[in-house]
């Protein structure tokens, strides 16, 4: 090497940038055409943030040498910090052109490709780089944003893992595996991943956001509200944490505290009409409430934003018009609503109401008598089933104000104690090859899951309206449990269904068809249980039994679960526990009757739902 090449790069080694640009100049004045002075003089500008006099040297280079890797990788990251993506791009590709082993350069043609949204592309660059030197952190790490973006999210969470493996301290890659976490629901893990990237870099504010909101889910519900409030003491004006902190207090019951704080997000930002529905949910409107004319300004301005959006604001108005007395104005927003969120998802109907039916015929009277005796002895559980919107969340509140009985809430855990016991997902089929020791298993199993969180409990509700489906399973795997089966008024029941935005999978709910001919698959394998389930198991009650005669109705639900009557079960509204589903505001009340065939007022838009239930309502 020329020594006086040498000595510049010997100064750049020892950080004397200005003395190593001296001494390439130097070289280049004696040999204008020396490729590695070039470089290096294009390389040290760079380094100082000189990016114009550095991509001129750089480009002498290449012009020179058309297969100079490095110059133009080199060439490529300039033009990516100084925003121009697209000539990044070329850049990077003659690099990878010019040396096909040159493992910086793969891993930089993902990162440019990925920043103009092309992360199918993206992918497999990232795989090159990493065939090439697996030890590139960040290449993992973009790899993982890639497949991220490409909702490809098992595979982004083994890309992060494997970045965290080889460099644990990294704040956002702990916040990036922890949001793709939380969307595989592994909720325990992404509160870990969140925590770690909030302890490694506490001005990370979005990771303490969605701590708070991952806490939440997970029913930490005061570990939420602190994860909220560091959130706000950062940026007191940060909408989301306003409103996470808003819906946790709604779901404890601090009603006013609660829409004090979803208004504050409101004035600091109107166009999140997130927040209205929100707000929707803990208020009754009145005629002209000024939040009305709110939300109808706001229509215009978000017809580009996401379905998820709009649709939110529709529902939203068609709860503040129901409340003001205008049903059709009502109606207008909810047929809106229900077709923008209809359209975010496929639904195979066929398939569903096929599951039905298939649940009936493995579960024959036959297979309850051969299956019998064999499950969990407990008698804790106590079942809350029927349809979506059919007062589940009012019969819970009344039996989880005794002092006796913890209420858990919409529980999931049965269907996952089913796969972790018999390691299958065919569901109903699976049941007939459950062992006895098998269905002890899934009882206990299940019990475990559910009394983690209240141990010393005596008996407890699980009110997942959808368990109706595990009604024969339940009794197998738990004899002893109790199981409540809520009815309500079935056109009652659909509209409430088409009226909410669940913020769960009720695929089913959102066309007034469908919902019907759901509706009537529900009831037909409800009449099967009725039949196969043993006199004692199952309790029937009808909603608006419960509304005319709440004490006469109360004391019937506890004696069927096997409790002595106390007077706090009448004081349901009185009692302070977590609600999560629709229903929390209104079980904070004593009981009324306004939702008693609430359906008349919309009975010329609901053909459709007469004609799928098979019914002509009087």
């Amino acid at each position: 090497m020329n020594p006086l090449l040498q000595q510049a790069l010997a100064r750049e080694k020892r950080g004397d940038l200005a003395g190593a640009i001296a001494g390439y100049s130097e070289v280049l004045a004696l040999a204008p055409n020396d490729i590695d002075a070039l470089y290096l003089l294009g390389r040290a500008h760079c380094q100082r943030g000189q990016f114009e006099p550095g991509l001129a040297a750089l480009r002498k280079a290449v012009a020179r040498a058309p297969r100079h890797a490095a110059a133009h990788n080199l060439i490529g990251m300039v033009l990516s910090r100084t925003g121009k993506p697209a000539e990044a791009l070329a850049a990077f590709e003659r690099a990878v052109m010019g040396d096909a082993k040159f493992a910086p350069a793969f891993a930089n043609l993902g990162d440019a490709l990925a920043a103009l949204g092309r992360n199918a592309e993206a992918v497999p660059q990232y795989d090159r780089a990493l065939a090439l030197d697996d030890g590139n952190v960040m290449a993992w790490s973009n790899r993982g944003l890639a497949l991220e973006a490409l909702g490809r999210d098992e595979q982004a969470a083994a890309s992060f893992e494997r970045a965290l493996a080889l460099q644990p301290d990294l704040a956002e890659v702990h916040f990036n595996f922890g949001n793709v976490l939380y969307r595989l629901q592994r909720l325990d893990d992404a509160i870990t991943h969140y925590q770690r990237a909030v302890a490694l870099k506490p001005e990370l504010t979005p990771a303490h956001y969605l701590l708070g909101h991952a806490l939440w889910r997970a029913e930490r519900y005061a570990e939420s509200i602190a994860s909220f409030d560091r959130t706000l003491a950062r940026e007191p004006k940060h909408v989301r944490a306003l409103g996470g902190k808003g819906r946790v207090l709604f779901v404890l019951g601090h009603l006013e505290e609660a829409r004090a704080l979803i208004e504050q997000a409101i004035a600091l930002d109107p166009h999140d009409a997130g927040n209205y529905l929100n707000l929707s949910e803990m208020m009754r409107f009145s005629p002209g409430d000024p939040q009305i004319a709110a939300m109808e300004a706001l229509l215009p301005a978000i017809t580009a934003r996401p379905a998820e959006e709009r649709s939110s604001l529709h529902f939203a108005l068609a709860k503040a018009f129901a409340d003001s007395g205008e049903p059709q104005a009502a109606f207008r927003h909810l047929t809106t609503a229900n077709a923008l969120k209809r359209e975010q998802f496929d639904y195979d109907e066929a398939a569903t109401l096929d599951s039905f039916a298939r649940i009936a015929r493995v579960f024959t009277p036959a297979l309850m008598r051969e299956k019998a005796g064999h499950g969990d002895p407990s008698p804790r559980p106590i079942f809350i089933i029927g349809m979506p919107r059919s007062g589940t969340t009012l019969i819970e509140q009344i039996i989880a104000s005794h002092p006796h009985v913890y209420g858990a809430g919409e529980r999931e855990d049965l269907r996952t104690a089913v796969f972790a016991v018999s390691g299958r997902t065919d569901y109903p089929e699976l049941t007939a090859d459950l062992t006895p020791s098998q269905l002890g298993a899934l009882g206990a199993a299940y019990i475990a899951r559910v009394t983690a969180s209240a141990p010393s409990c005596e008996r407890f509700t699980d009110k997942l309206p959808a368990n109706f489906a595990y009604a024969g399973l339940m009794h197998l795997a738990l004899p002893n449990a109790r199981i409540i089966h809520v009815r309500r008024d079935p056109i009652d029941t659909c509209l409430s269904c088409y009226a909410t935005a669940f913020r769960s999978s009720q695929k089913f709910s959102y066309d007034l068809g469908e919902i019907g001919r759901f509706y009537r698959a529900y009831d037909k394998l409800m009449a099967h249980w009725r039949d196969v389930l043993p006199a004692n198991v199952m309790l029937e009650v009808q909603y608006e039994d419960v509304v005319a005669d709440l004490e006469g109705q109360a004391r019937r639900l506890i004696a069927h679960c096997g409790l002595e009557w106390d007077d706090a079960c009448r004081a349901f509204h009185a009692t302070e526990r977590p609600v999560r589903t629709a229903s929390a505001a209104q079980v904070r009340q004593p009981i009324y009757r306004s939702s008693v065939g609430r359906w008349r007022a919309y009975r010329e838009q609901l053909q459709p739902l007469f004609d799928a239930l098979g019914i002509a309502p009087d």
